[in-house]
């Protein structure tokens, strides 16, 4: 997948400086004389811009991507398509999101809400819930377990009275690292909850946004595993809820920890081995 990506970008940059080189003489005639770009190389430059700009778009796409087509169960063909030839194509039955190896970027489109219904056989790439104007996410049922080999990246949205989230319930969540932006509004919330299942994070979790904004959301005695930092954002938990924070050292945690009054050993370490508690 990292190389089909290089060869893309290899390509594309050739295409550039191929597509500029064309128009030299007209431009630096001009540019030399300190007149005015004649149109045919004003027209130049703006093709070879808009080109080189949509072409970097395209490069967040790969074969074996994988986005949502509706909203429905994780198992079932009609809630995905994936990226096939260069282009987005609806899944044959059988097909979704881990049920092979090689699943790249799974994208949650706004306004669609994966249920994962089952437990991946494979890990996927990375996971995005994109941003929009509608409820988007992923819900967790029972106890089934979901493996990201790299980020999670749950994007906010720029409508009041809208969320984007992860609720896992019971269920298992592990990935590389999680990152939430700011929807520059308190009503515009991303989130991760929580009830008595595990979240492991290999590296950090980053929140752009304010508590009120972005947040760690605990509705039992669940515990979550990380092994890099926290930044931004806050901790929090729903009424009756509480759960464990466990970071390996250093510890570093740079949030507010909200309603601490709720929540059982919010706040542990390991230290070889040796579970430590700090207040």
């Amino acid at each position: 997948m990292l190389l089909m990506r290089c060869n893309k970008i290899s390509k594309l940059l050739f295409l550039f400086v191929k597509t500029m080189f064309v128009i030299r003489i007209d431009f630096f005639s001009d540019l030399f004389n300190k007149e005015p770009l004649n149109f045919k190389a004003r027209r130049s430059v703006l093709v070879s811009l808009l080109f080189f700009a949509s072409s970097l778009i395209l490069l967040g796409q790969a074969d074996g991507d994988y986005q949502t087509l509706a909203s429905g169960n994780w198992d079932a063909n009609t809630t995905w398509q994936v990226r096939s030839g260069g282009s987005w194509v609806n899944c044959n039955p059988g097909d979704y999101p881990g049920v092979s190896a090689g699943a790249g970027t799974v994208t949650i489109i706004n306004n669609t809400i994966a249920a994962l219904n089952i437990s991946p056989a494979n890990a996927i790439g990375s996971l995005v819930i994109n941003a929009g104007a509608n409820n988007s996410g992923i819900t967790f049922y029972g106890s089934n377990s979901l493996i990201v080999s790299g980020n999670i990246s749950i994007n906010a949205s720029g409508t009041n009275n809208i969320t984007k989230y992860i609720s896992i319930g019971d269920g298992t969540l592990t990935a590389s690292s999680v990152s939430m932006t700011d929807g520059g509004g308190d009503s515009r919330d991303c989130y991760i909850s929580l009830a008595s299942g595990t979240i492991n994070i290999g590296g950090n979790i980053t929140m752009a946004g304010s508590n009120a904004r972005n947040y760690l959301l605990f509705s039992g005695a669940g515990r979550i595993n990380i092994a890099g930092t926290i930044t931004g954002g806050g901790i929090t938990s729903a009424a009756g809820g509480g759960g464990q924070l466990r970071f390996q050292v250093p510890l570093i945690i740079t949030i507010p920890v909200l309603r601490m009054w709720v929540l059982t050993d919010i706040i542990t370490s390991y230290y070889q081995g040796q579970e430590q508690s700090r207040s």
